[in-house]
């Protein structure tokens, strides 16, 4: 089995640190499950959620169905095709792929778009910053795709509630059997300008839309996803991490040993 690398170098040199926390910029966290062998959906969207928290025992470590936790650091959320754009794995069949990260959006109106086969569910919650995952709204109505080869673009408009600000974004893949990744196009991108003409369950046009972290090869898509930034930190998008207690400088240190963690 390879080596996981839970930060990679330039992501620990790009961190930054305050408050007993860490920001990891353009790193979303990612999970997979295996071992979901329900046909009937019993199990879809029950794969373990990565978590910030790297002072949990099993971090940087697979997460399996009878439990654990923690995650690793992917700079893209690359979901098109097999075998996959490491560390995210597409191959295999009966698996989640779980992502979480943080993203700024000016003024509270975006849209992301999906097409992967089999099943998808996006939750968004408004949230303090991008160091402080608090709610400070109402989460948006739950997003689920639960059909086949069929592109759905769900818009999201926080601008008379929340308003614009730090969301925090958790998006659960479900893959029973067959080919894992997108059917057509963009398999999941982002468009900062509330998406498509078209909203959830309706498609959207893929070119609308950008590939989170990196510039989709497959099919039409919007180039590599354009984040807002915010004027306070200069930040856009990323992952918060809460070290382990004592010094920041330490645990900066301890997050690098975890690059000879194994799966």
């Amino acid at each position: 089995m390879k080596l996981i690398t839970l930060i990679p170098f330039a992501a620990l040199a790009c961190a930054s640190a305050s408050a007993s926390r860490i920001w990891v910029p353009q790193n979303a966290l990612y999970l997979r499950t295996d071992g979901l062998t329900a046909r009937d959906g019993s199990d879809d969207f029950t794969g373990v959620i990565p978590t910030n928290d790297v002072r949990d025992p099993a971090y940087g470590t697979a997460a399996t169905v009878a439990g654990g936790a923690g995650g690793v650091l992917s700079p893209h959320i690359d979901v098109d095709r097999e075998p996959g754009n490491a560390p995210v794995d597409l191959t295999g069949d009966d698996f989640d792929l779980a992502f979480t990260f943080q993203f700024f959006d000016a003024d509270g109106q975006f849209g992301f778009t999906e097409n992967f086969d089999d099943r998808v569910q996006i939750n968004i919650l408004p949230v303090a910053s991008n160091t402080d995952l608090s709610a400070r709204g109402a989460a948006a109505p739950q997003h689920r795709d639960l059909n086949f080869e069929v592109r759905t673009s769900p818009n999201y408009d926080f601008s008379a509630s929340a308003g614009g600000g730090w969301f925090h974004a958790e998006v659960i893949f479900v893959e029973d059997g067959g080919t894992a990744g997108s059917a057509a196009n963009i398999g999941f991108g982002f468009n900062s300008s509330v998406g498509g003409a078209l909203g959830a369950g309706g498609g959207g046009n893929p070119a609308d839309y950008g590939g989170i972290g990196f510039v989709p090869e497959n099919g039409t898509n919007g180039g590599e996803a354009s984040f807002d930034l915010d004027p306070e930190t200069g930040e856009s998008w990323g992952s918060l991490l809460v070290p382990e207690p004592g010094s920041l400088f330490l645990s900066l240190a301890g997050l690098g040993l975890l690059l000879g963690r194994r799966r």
